[in-house]
């Protein structure tokens, strides 16, 4: 009985250690695809900062000002629209790998918990 309780008890820390583990794993890619995106939103950002100084410097006159401006923005817009799109895919793919690892490990813990509870005797 013992050494029933012993190889549970093993188990048991077993899979909250690869449930951890991979927790870890996938909060770290996570977190790195992340701080990639930021970073890349940031350069981008400065890009467009960079481009709109150099509007201001160059312009000749106020309504070619504005147009080079309302050009700009357009762009910009369109880069900023496409990385939410691409950051709402991010969000969904990483909410279902979630899903998938919570599902797993309910699981994992499902059939450990029937292993420790006591059997019926049929009547």
């Amino acid at each position: 009985m013992q050494n029933d309780m012993m190889n549970f008890f093993n188990e048991v820390s077993q899979n909250a250690l690869k449930s951890a583990n991979e927790l870890v794993e996938l909060n770290t890619r996570v977190l790195n695809e992340a701080i990639e995106r930021q970073v890349e939103l940031s350069n981008v950002f400065v890009e467009g900062s960079k481009k709109q100084a150099e509007l201001l410097q160059a312009a000749k006159d106020p309504k070619e000002l504005v147009e080079k401006q309302t050009k700009l923005a357009e762009q910009y817009t369109t880069i900023f629209v496409e990385a939410a799109k691409q950051n709402l895919a991010i969000a969904q793919k990483t909410s279902e790998e979630y899903k998938a690892w919570f599902e797993n490990n309910a699981k994992t813990a499902e059939v450990t918990a029937k292993k420790a509870a006591p059997k019926r005797k049929a009547a």
